[in-house]
């Protein structure tokens, strides 16, 4: 690379509310009590891609997403061969490489096969409070 930093890292969201500044100690999000505290408890945050020839940009967009609460657990979605032939198209490598190859990376706590649509059942299956994705990271 040569030497270029990634864009200013910007807050992940929940229902379209955006993190306060990191000198407030809880989210503005609501008002309940059993949201973790971001100094204290550890974030499920979730991230998915289809990572197919899983190359350097993917391990620096998943890094931004591990350093964006103090303690992250980081889930990442492998999307199925299945669901990305039919809405992205064909791989190089099929979904169990994928998957194997996400999983080395150091900022990954948990690698799943994952779908294209993301439900509030499989939200609250997985114990996810925030999704993380190239849009939210990067603009892109």
């Amino acid at each position: 690379m040569d030497g270029q930093s990634l864009p200013k890292k910007r807050s992940l969201s929940q229902s379209g509310d955006s993190l306060p500044s990191q000198k407030s100690k809880r989210r503005a999000v609501s008002q309940s009590s059993d949201l973790p505290t971001v100094e204290s408890d550890v974030v499920r945050v979730y991230f998915d891609g289809v990572f197919d020839l899983f190359h350097y940009g993917h391990m620096r967009a998943l890094k931004q997403a591990k350093t964006s609460f103090p303690k992250t657990f980081l889930i990442v979605g492998v999307i199925s061969d299945k669901e990305t032939l039919k809405y992205s198209g064909k791989t190089v490598l099929n979904e169990n490489e994928r998957m194997e190859a996400v999983s080395h990376c150091a900022h990954v706590d948990q690698v799943i096969s994952s779908c294209w649509v993301i439900t509030p059942s499989f939200l609250k299956t997985h114990s996810v409070l925030f999704c993380a994705n190239l849009i939210e990271l990067f603009g892109i």
